[in-house]
């Protein structure tokens, strides 16, 4: 696992969502994290604050867990057993560490406002912060590959509406690459 901070929040073409760039500490390499919109937009508001007093019910929880004696410790971005992104909240109450998974958003929000450590698993960096095409086209071929058997899962399971959701994300992807359906 590496230590990283949260750089910035930016659209991402790729998926067509808003992305979180993590950037490791010691270094220049990047990391990016889909979010929901409105994990995005809490995320934001907690970078951008200058300080914490017209902002007092963003970090309600945090105040909460410390009267409770619960310390977050670090939260871990790591993958799950289908290539998504899960986080592993790591905190201590009652004598004792604890560990809960949840999302990655929300994970690093809690994080952010409990001023905890993020890691990351090494494997999510890619090599520097503005990516040559070369690495871009090979980082969004695996997602490609991603989307593609999320697609078959979610075809398999009968679930058509997330299917073509899927669709659309991968024929948007394939026509930003300029590939064929074949070709990856």
């Amino acid at each position: 696992m590496v230590k990283v901070f949260v750089k910035n929040i930016e659209w991402s073409h790729t998926f067509g969502k808003y992305v979180v760039i993590l950037q490791e500490i010691a270094g220049a390499r990047t990391a990016q994290v889909v979010l929901q919109d409105w994990e995005a937009q809490t995320i934001s508001v907690l970078l951008n604050q200058k300080s914490q007093e017209p902002y007092k019910t963003a970090w309600l929880l945090s105040y909460m867990l410390e009267n409770l004696n619960i310390r977050i410790l670090k939260v871990e971005i790591q993958k799950r057993f289908r290539g998504d992104m899960e986080a592993k909240i790591s905190y201590f109450s009652d004598n004792a560490t604890h560990s809960i998974s949840h999302s990655p958003g929300e994970a690093i929000e809690l994080a952010i406002r409990c001023r905890a450590p993020i890691l990351i698993q090494r494997s999510f960096l890619m090599p520097s912060e503005r990516h040559s095409d070369a690495q871009q086209s090979v980082w969004e071929k695996r997602h490609l590959k991603r989307l593609r058997g999320k697609l078959k899962k979610a075809i398999e399971v009968e679930q058509y509406e997330q299917a073509a959701k899927l669709r659309d994300k991968i024929l948007n992807l394939e026509k930003r690459l300029g590939i064929k359906s074949d070709e990856v």
